[in-house]
């Protein structure tokens, strides 16, 4: 009866369709992908190589991050990517995040509502310092200085990036595979503010068929080979 159970809760599709904002990507598969596994069923498919889940995991991050950039990026106001520094040389994850905390809190009193993603990244002596896109922070003579007032911590440099057509891709390569760093091991490379919007995600094929339409300009299209899934057809663009 539970092995039963467990099967009807498994489902099974051969296609995928993400919507992140004006963005689209949609994966046809020519074996069926399967999702909604049970915890323990979910556990034994993970198997027991470290780093080959690591990288894994640092792919499904870049791409998690492009997308709620992409999601994000029309709340009206120029998105700005601001980099956060330390004075100190700190590279305990937990502290530096602590830092960020407080410096969160401060935020939300003095621009209250303030949307943003921040990604966690290592300099080269070893230091911690945040990487952010800020997507509705109101405009406001001398910025930087009211930020600084929230971070009393290091360094800021404020950068307006309206100049940008893709900002997922922009913000998503400042974490790469050098985020192997053990320090974030079991933990997020990065986190959201409240109410940033997410990307929208479809497996039912029927769905999917009511949905891409002529509306959707396809920009790239490429095939590629999986062991695990057969031949990969990817499209991604535009919506109109």
């Amino acid at each position: 009866m539970e092995k039963n159970l467990d099967q009807r809760m498994v489902k099974r599709s051969r296609k995928r369709l993400i919507i992140s904002g004006k963005y689209f990507e949609l994966y046809e598969y020519e074996k069926p992908i399967f999702w909604n596994f049970p915890p323990n069923k979910l556990a034994e498919s993970v198997g027991n190589k470290k780093k080959e889940r690591r990288v894994d995991s640092i792919i499904r991050t870049q791409n998690n991050i492009r997308r709620i950039c992409n999601a994000n990026e029309d709340w009206g106001e120029r998105l700005k990517f601001i980099t956060f520094t330390f004075e100190e040389n700190i590279q305990d994850v937990a502290l530096a995040n602590e830092f960020w905390k407080k410096f969160n809190r401060g935020l939300r009193k003095r621009f209250p509502g303030t949307k943003y993603i921040v990604v966690v990244e290592f300099q080269k002596r070893g230091a911690i310092h945040y990487h952010a896109v800020f997507f509705n922070m109101p405009f406001v003579y001398g910025l930087q200085n009211e930020l600084v007032k929230l971070f009393p911590w290091g360094f800021i440099d404020v950068k307006c990036i309206h100049h940008v057509r893709n900002t997922g891709a922009y913000i998503s390569k400042y974490l790469t595979k050098e985020t192997l760093d053990n320090r974030l091991y079991k933990r997020k490379g990065y986190f959201c503010s409240r109410g940033v919007r997410k990307p929208v995600l479809i497996r039912e094929m029927e769905s999917i068929g009511s949905i891409v339409s002529e509306n959707f300009m396809v920009e790239f299209n490429k095939s590629i080979k999986s062991d695990m899934y057969g031949k990969i057809t990817i499209k991604k663009g535009t919506i109109k």
